[in-house]
């Protein structure tokens, strides 16, 4: 299957369960992971070990396609953490 890019993540691994109507996405293999919501009603799944984002349970898939209006689906992603060379905060400590 071709890997689903959502921003600047991409997916390789999407399944969908028609019963649950559920579609899960993760990067790399499944993994045990915990789950934040998202204001959406969808999950955001994060490494049990690393808390590193690793995936996304996008709830009720087929029913909001039926019922959207537009082109578009919106989910809330986490940010990339950004790191800061510790010489660049230097100068805050002088």
């Amino acid at each position: 299957m071709t890997p689903l890019k959502i921003g600047q993540w991409e997916f390789d691994h999407v399944e969908y369960d028609a019963d649950a109507d559920v579609v899960y996405l993760t990067m790399g293999e499944p993994r045990p992971s915990h789950g934040r919501e998202t204001p959406e009603g969808h999950i955001q799944l994060f490494d049990e070990e690393t808390d590193a984002f690793c995936g996304l349970t996008l709830v009720s898939i087929a029913e909001l396609l039926e019922r959207l209006h537009g082109d578009e689906v919106t989910v809330t992603m986490p940010a990339r953490p950004e790191r800061i060379a510790t010489a660049d905060l230097a100068f805050a400590l002088a």
